[in-house]
C-alpha cells in the first residue's frame, strides 16, 4: 500500500497502532507486549523503503511504541524520521544495534526535549553482539545538533543505555518522573558528578566511569541499587533509609558504606569486597546476606543483625 496510495497506508498505520497502543493497556507478558511492537516497526520501516522507491518522500505513519534493530546506517536513517514524524506520540523507544563497523560511528538522534509523550528509552546492543564480537567498538550517540547536554523530557520514566557513549552531561534532575535507570558500560567522563532525581526507585549502574561519584542523597523513594565494577573514589556511600535491597559487586569504596540508617533494608550481597570493621554497620532489618570473595575485619557490627533468616558466602574470610 505504500507504494501505491501513501494516504491509506497512513491510515492503516494508525488504525494498526492504536490496536496495538490499547492492547499494551491491558495486562499481558512483556516480552509478546514487546514482539509485537518490534514487528510493527519492521512493517513500517519496510513501508518507508517502499515509499521512498515509488517516489513518496513524506510518508508519515504512525508509531506509538518504536522497538528497532539497526544494523545499516539506512536503518539509521530511517528510524530518525520515524522519530521525527512521531515526536508528539511515541511512547517508548527501544534501539538494538548491529553495526558492522571498523571504527567507531556516531548515531544521530533528534533532540529529545519536544517527546512529550516519551516514557521509555532503551538503547543498546543487540544481546549476543556484545560475546560473537568484543572488539568492536562502542556507538556514540548525538541527540541534537548541540550534545553538549543531553536533555530529556519530564516524561520520562525508564532510561536503560548499554554500551553507548553520549558525548556531554547527563542532566537528570529535572527529570521528575524517572523512576528506573540502568547504565552498563556508560563512561561518564564529562560530568563532575551523576545526581539523581528524587523519583528514582531502581537504580542499576555497571561499568560506569564518572570523576565526582553518584549522588543519591535525593533519592528519597530509592528502593533498589546495584552497583558494579565503580569506583566510588573518596566519597562515603550514603544510601536513603528506602533502601529494600542493595548489590555491591566489585565496587570500590575508601570510606563508609552508610547503611545504619536504613531500617528497611532486607537483601544485601556483595561480591569481591573488603570490609573494615568500622566501614559497614548493618540495620537490624537484614533478612538475607550473600558474600562471594568477602573480606570481613572484626565484624563487631554484625551483632546487631537480628531477622537474619539466609546466609550464603562463597570464598569469603
Amino acid at each position: 500500500m505504500c507504494g501505491i496510495n501513501i494516504k491509506m497506508a497512513e491510515k492503516m498505520s494508525e488504525i494498526m497502532n492504536t490496536h496495538e497502543k490499547c492492547e499494551n493497556e491491558i495486562s499481558r507478558m512483556s516480552f509478546i507486549r514487546k514482539s509485537h511492537e518490534h514487528t510493527l516497526t519492521q512493517l513500517i520501516e519496510q513501508g518507508v523503503m517502499e515509499a521512498d522507491k515509488n517516489g513518496f518522500e513524506n510518508f508519515r505513519p504512525t508509531l506509538y511504541n518504536i522497538s528497532s534493530s539497526i544494523n545499516t546506517i539506512q536503518g539509521h536513517d530511517i528510524l530518525y524520521r520515524l522519530l521525527e514524524v512521531n515526536k508528539t506520540r511515541v511512547l517508548s523507544v527501544t534501539v538494538q544495534y548491529t553495526l558492522s563497523i571498523t571504527n567507531n560511528v556516531v548515531l544521530r538522534f533528534p533532540s529529545l526535549t519536544n517527546y512529550t509523550c516519551l516514557t521509555t528509552i532503551n538503547l543498546k546492543k543487540y544481546p549476543f553482539y556484545n560475546f560473537l564480537d568484543t572488539d568492536n567498538p562502542d556507538v556514540t550517540v548525538s541527540f541534537g545538533l548541540e550534545d553538549k547536554v543531553l536533555q530529556l523530557p519530564e516524561s520520562i520514566n525508564s532510561l536503560d543505555l548499554d554500551h553507548v557513549t553520549v558525548s556531554g552531561i547527563y542532566s537528570l534532575e529535572n527529570c521528575k518522573r524517572l523512576e528506573k535507570l540502568t547504565f552498563n558500560h556508560i563512561d561518564l567522563k564529562d560530568n563532575n558528578i551523576l545526581r539523581l532525581p528524587a523519583s528514582i526507585t531502581s537504580n542499576d549502574l555497571r561499568h560506569v566511569t564518572v570523576r565526582g561519584g553518584v549522588s543519591l542523597e535525593n533519592c528519597t523513594m530509592l528502593e533498589v541499587l546495584t552497583l558494579e565494577h565503580i569506583d566510588l573514589g573518596d566519597h562515603n556511600l550514603q544510601l536513603p533509609a528506602t533502601i529494600t535491597h542493595l548489590k555491591l559487586n566489585y565496587v570500590t569504596v575508601r570510606c563508609r558504606v552508610l547503611l545504619d540508617k536504613c531500617t528497611l533494608l532486607e537483601g544485601l550481597t556483595l561480591k569481591q569486597f573488603d570490609i573494615e570493621d568500622s566501614n559497614l554497620q548493618l540495620p537490624a532489618s537484614i533478612t538475607s546476606i550473600g558474600l562471594c570473595h568477602v573480606t570481613v575485619r572484626g565484624g563487631s557490627h554484625w551483632r546487631t543483625v537480628q531477622c537474619l533468616r539466609c546466609l550464603h558466602w562463597n570464598t569469603s574470610t
